[in-house]
């Protein structure tokens, strides 16, 4: 069975000063998730469905993070859709909490 997995609040490395993570650690941040499992927003087909996987976690670089979809990744959601067939059905799923 095939598994897609999404980025949470919880795969952000090293962002709350407590956690004595270096900042310039090459794994800070999302970074760790990108390394070990892969892309935190990506798009997949299942059964003439295309979900599109995003990530709504958002490091405020204030020791914090919010739910919030940057300016890139709309870029990329504009041009996944003009590249989508219009007869597609399409699910997203924002990502916020592990």
């Amino acid at each position: 069975m095939p598994v897609y997995n999404t980025m949470g609040n919880h795969e952000i490395y090293g962002i709350y000063l407590n956690s004595g993570a270096d900042s310039l650690n090459p794994e800070y941040g999302e970074k760790m998730f990108e390394k070990r499992i892969g892309k935190s927003y990506y798009t997949f087909l299942h059964k003439g469905w295309k979900f599109m996987i995003l990530n709504s976690v958002e490091d405020t670089r204030k020791n914090s993070y919010i739910g919030r979809i940057d300016d890139d990744q709309f870029d990329w959601i504009r041009n996944e859709l003009d590249g989508t067939d219009p007869g597609t059905p399409l699910s997203s799923v924002p990502i916020s909490r592990s």
